[in-house]
């Protein structure tokens, strides 16, 4: 089995959820990273992405309210198929 290897720009969606449990709140991130991704000839692959958008914090006992998001994505893989 031959897999293709993703190479080059891509932009993509990002939904995150996750629970604070020292604030006491839900978060629910959405937002959208674009970013590129080097392919080498051996099985390494490195993607390098910006990640931009709204976190809604529910929170248990105060008033929910939105925030930014912002992080900088920097991976390091290898492909398990050639």
């Amino acid at each position: 089995m031959k897999a293709d290897k993703s190479a080059g720009f891509y932009i993509a969606p990002i939904y995150g959820s996750s629970r604070n449990l020292f604030d006491n709140h839900y978060a629910l991130t959405f937002a959208i990273e674009p970013g590129y991704s080097f392919a080498w000839k051996s099985r390494f692959a490195m993607n390098i992405g910006v990640q931009y958008g709204k976190t809604l914090f529910l929170k248990d006992f105060d008033e929910n309210e939105w925030g930014p998001h912002f992080g900088v994505k920097f991976q390091l893989g290898w492909w398990f198929l050639k």
